[in-house]
């Protein structure tokens, strides 16, 4: 992921419960940072959602580009 890439949630990202809210919307990334401590390596990805007014941040995993 690159900032300005359109992403949607992954099939991973709409079974959880904490991204309900985002489900059917695609996004901007706004940041891409490294998470420490965590074993895989993987990026926070600040995504300003489409109809909100909020940045949410997720993981790699929870995240695809958009069709």
């Amino acid at each position: 992921m690159q900032v300005g890439d359109i992403v949607e949630l992954s099939a991973y990202g709409k079974r959880l419960k904490c991204n309900e809210g985002f489900v059917a919307r695609v996004g901007l990334v706004m940041e891409v940072e490294p998470v420490r401590g965590l074993a895989s390596q993987t990026n926070a990805v600040m995504v300003n959602w489409s109809g909100l007014n909020n940045v949410n941040y997720h993981i790699r995993r929870d995240l695809k580009h958009a069709k």
